[in-house]
């Protein structure tokens, strides 16, 4: 038993003189202390005159115990709850018990150590029971206000009659109606909503305790802090009490690791304590933290949330980031007779009506109108994030790329110290908001080991609101210089280097994917080549493959035998096995002549030198080097050890190594691992391992499984994943079955559709077209477009056209909007009207499209820009949209001048 947690105070001194005897006796269970008291039985009268108390005082105890002795249960509560024992007697009885268990009391000094053992407890025991009581913690829930309890403030319209907007319940407002319930009939229990930011999780607790009787309280632990407050008083909690823990990290993942378990362990002491019942601990958290509290540890990790763990377990309850099917139709419904939640219903976009009404329109409001240089510095960080750079963004980034962002004359009027004002803007809270940015720890560089200055993390809402308004457009080149001179983690490097490509703008692609070479990014190298081998450049081409698969890359030789075959050198496989061996010969040279170039650190080192043996089959070598590399907390190295750990049949380390990298954020390792179990038969491991990776916010593994196994032998694997709240494991089912059990795959894509998966609305639309079932089909196709998938709708119309109905078509791409404006682009070619073609094609290319580059080219070629044309297709577009200069194009790759390429 944990020791009770109480204030100082009388109680405290009682409580902590037993639990002084309970620690001296080794810590018996109650079983062991039952059978103590027991048998004592009819000797406790001998016992207590042995020990010198007076006939009267002897006679006084034993008629406290009305014949009948303490049982468990009454034990248990003296020991280990903080309750006053109602009882002196009992209390007497159990302090004699555990002082003969310790060896505290032999007969040869009885006489003289009971009566002292009898009176201190007696007189603690008095103490306790004459001390003031304190007041309840607390006040009747008809007199708080949902806005003191941290309930959002809702947006403000004119002449609103209440503070908060019309709630419309939903699923998970049915369980905590049967947790009140409960509560009131009474039974003590807790419950926490897990959800993201402003997805209405306080205001379900709000609207839940309304229905608690008159008698209930609710207390909120805030001062002088919320986890001092609610160290210092939980053991003062009674009865018919709601525990009131809103952000409930701020209690329970604290920077004071003791001060977390204590208060921890206070509530489940609570919980657990019948004598204080009936009661509710109402908690709120994200789901990250929820994760961060309830995973179990490593082996060779500390568990520093053993005892929060043990609180939560079983308690989550998951909160919806949006609003779907019946939920939304009654969200529309209710809005009728409530202007904000129509309001929220109308603009909230993909049914996230909660975080609407939470404040959103006041700081989207204030970033529409922000001064130019604020505005500036907000544009650059929504490109970032939209091109894949992580949450957290530099100053230094920001500040560079902003520049790009502002006119000259806008420059001018900013004044010298435009920075200044622009963060400060940017950063000032709005209507209880946290503001546009706020400024977040920046960790330390991945390479260098340093730290970094503070960096900034944009608003959620407003990222996910910036992303669409910004869909079409292209950074200007300050940016990408930024970026370039900024950032030096090669995986960020090339990620936006992708979405460069991708928008067909391979100049500023080749600038940062040149950058990541040079941070030891061996596939950047190979993306190098590609984009010289699309220029028509083979001998360039053939300088960066060669270059990569130096550095290991069977990739890079692949592209490299492609290119010998384009050029007439021909290649067979004693060719390859030849250039093979020659390349692994000259690894050692190459590594002189280019290690400083690439700027290869020591775990990117470590790693190559380790594919490299488990290549050839020294897969004990290969383990020793990677198992030196995750010392470095490298997550690519504890998923490649964990699966060279898997071949050489080391499952435990396996194991632990996969769900090292997944917990890093790399899941390949648990996949792979997965894989090979299911593979071989240890079903149940397989499926153990990919729950666990599950509860890590990584399901891969767990789709892998549902996919691999026949239908019914998957179920489980599907009840895990949405118990761990991932139902896009019915699309993953769905797609993977549609050849070959296409009535498997449709009943899949109906569930995913009933949870809201708008990918599935897609495939349903796309089944009933199939089906001669144009109506049904269209109808599909427009749901999924309102939940942001317009697929469907442009194929639909691609068919309408081929049928011959244009006006269907017309109407079917004007609806799915942005994804039809290559329809329309091709409409506006064919009425002659190049300029607004191009225009829509370029917007088309910009949201990542660069498919449409063929298309943006052939209007060229139709204008009678041939080398445009060519210049399109071969080094693609600049900032601007205009075909890309050669010259330009060569220059981004280039290293300096003179070099290799």
């Amino acid at each position: 038993m944990d020791p009770p947690c109480l204030a100082d105070g009388p109680l405290k001194d009682l409580k902590d003189a037993i639990y002084d005897l309970y620690l001296g006796a080794e810590t018996p269970t109650l079983d062991e202390i039952q059978a103590e008291v027991n048998a004592l039985g009819d000797s406790m009268s001998a016992l207590l005159r042995r020990g010198g108390l007076d006939e009267a005082g002897a006679e006084e105890q034993l008629d406290q115990l009305e014949g009948a002795l303490p049982r468990r249960d009454t034990i248990g509560r003296i020991i280990g709850t903080p309750a006053l024992p109602p009882s002196q007697a009992d209390l007497v009885v159990v302090v004699v018990a555990l002082a003969r268990m310790a060896g505290r009391l032999p007969a040869h000094t009885i006489r003289r150590d009971l009566p002292a053992l009898v009176t201190q407890a007696r007189r603690l025991w008095r103490r306790a029971r004459t001390a003031p009581v304190p007041l309840r913690l607390g006040k009747p829930i008809r007199d708080c206000t949902a806005l003191a309890l941290e309930v959002h403030r809702a947006i403000d319209l004119p002449d609103q009659a209440t503070d908060l907007p019309r709630y419309v319940p939903r699923a998970h407002d049915e369980r905590l109606r049967e947790a009140v319930t409960a509560c009131a009939g009474g039974t003590s229990l807790m419950i926490t909503l897990v959800g993201g930011s402003s997805t209405g999780k306080t205001r379900a607790c709000w609207e839940a305790v309304q229905a608690l009787p008159a008698q209930w309280r609710l207390w909120h632990p805030l001062d002088p802090s919320r986890p001092a407050a609610a160290a210092s008083d939980i053991a003062q909690v009674g009865p018919h009490t709601v525990v009131w823990l809103n952000e409930a990290q701020f209690y329970l993942l604290g920077a004071d690791l003791t001060l977390n378990e204590r208060i921890s362990a206070g509530l489940r002491a609570l919980l657990n304590d019948p004598g204080r019942g009936p009661v509710l601990v109402l908690a709120t958290m994200w789901p990250e933290y929820w994760t961060a509290l309830t995973s179990r540890p490593p082996p060779d990790v500390p568990d520093r949330h053993a005892q929060a763990r043990e609180l939560l377990a079983g308690t989550d309850l998951r909160i919806p980031d949006s609003f779907h099917g019946a939920d939304l139709r009654s969200a529309r419904s209710a809005a009728r007779s409530d202007a904000r939640l129509s309001m929220a219903v109308a603009q909230s976009g993909s049914g996230r009506l909660t975080q609407y009404l939470a404040g959103v329109p006041e700081l989207v409001q204030r970033c529409r109108n922000a001064p130019a240089a604020a505005r500036a510095v907000i544009e650059a960080a929504v490109d970032a994030r939209r091109f894949g750079h992580p949450p957290s963004l530099s100053s230094e980034l920001l500040q560079a790329a902003a520049r790009g962002y502002l006119h000259e004359v806008d420059l001018g009027q900013a004044g010298p110290q435009w920075v200044e004002r622009a963060f400060g803007y940017a950063l000032e809270p709005c209507h209880g908001v946290a503001g546009i940015l706020s400024v977040v720890r920046a960790g330390p560089d991945r390479l260098f080991g340093l730290f970094e200055e503070p960096a900034y993390r944009l608003a959620d809402y407003l990222e996910q609101a910036g992303r669409e308004e910004r869909a079409e457009v292209f950074p200007p080149g300050a940016f990408w210089d930024a970026v370039a001179a900024s950032v030096r983690d090669p995986d960020v490097l090339r990620r936006i280097g992708e979405r460069a490509e991708s928008r067909g703008r391979n100049g500023r692609a080749a600038q940062l994917y040149r950058r990541s070479a040079r941070f030891g990014d061996v596939g950047a190298l190979v993306a190098l080549g590609r984009l010289r081998q699309q220029a028509d450049d083979l001998t360039g081409a053939d300088a960066f493959y060669a270059l990569a698969a130096d550095r290991g890359s069977l990739e890079a030789w692949e592209h490299r035998a492609s290119l010998w075959e384009l050029r007439g050198h021909g290649v067979d496989d004693s060719v390859t096995q030849q250039r093979l061996m020659e390349m692994t010969e000259r690894n050692e040279r190459f590594d002189e002549l280019y290690g400083d170039w690439m700027g290869e650190d020591e775990v990117t080192s470590m790693l190559r030198r380790a594919r490299r043996l488990s290549d050839a089959g020294e897969l004990a070598q290969a383990r020793e080097l990677y198992g030196e590399a995750t010392r470095t907390g490298d997550p690519s190295a504890m998923a490649e050890l964990a699966t060279i750990s898997e071949r050489l049949g080391d499952h435990v380390e396996a194991t632990r190594q996969a769900l090292r990298a997944a917990r890093a954020g790399k899941a390949d390792a648990v996949v792979a691992v997965v894989r090979s179990r299911e593979s071989r038969g240890r079903a149940d491991d397989a499926e153990a391992l990919a729950v666990e990776a599950g509860e890590l916010g990584q399901p891969a593994a767990l789709y892998l499984l549902a996919e691999m196994r026949p239908a019914g032998n998957g179920d489980s694997v599907i009840a895990h994943a949405l118990r761990l709240g991932f139902p896009h494991i019915y699309s993953v089912v769905a797609e993977y079955h549609y050849k070959t059990d296409p009535e498997r795959s449709r009943r899949m894509h109906e569930k995913a559709a009933d949870l809201g998966d708008v990918a599935a609305l897609t495939a349903l639309a796309l089944a009933d077209e199939e089906a001669k079932q144009p109506s049904a089909a269209e109808d599909l196709a427009v749901r999924a477009a309102d939940r942001g998938d317009t697929r469907a709708l442009v194929l639909l119309a691609d068919r309408r056209e081929q049928e011959g109905d244009l006006d269907g078509a017309e109407r079917l791409y004007l609806r799915a909007a942005e994804a039809g404006m290559r329809g329309l682009a091709h409409v506006h070619e064919d009425r002659g009207d190049y300029e607004r073609a191009e225009e829509l094609l370029l917007a088309v290319i910009n949201r990542g499209n660069d498919a449409v580059l063929s298309d943006l080219a052939s209007l060229h070629e139709q204008r009678g820009d041939h080398a445009g044309a060519d210049h399109v297709l071969r080094f693609g577009l600049d900032d601007e949209g205009r075909p890309q200069d050669p010259d330009a194009f060569r220059a981004a790759g280039e290293t300096e001048p003179g070099g290799p390429w």
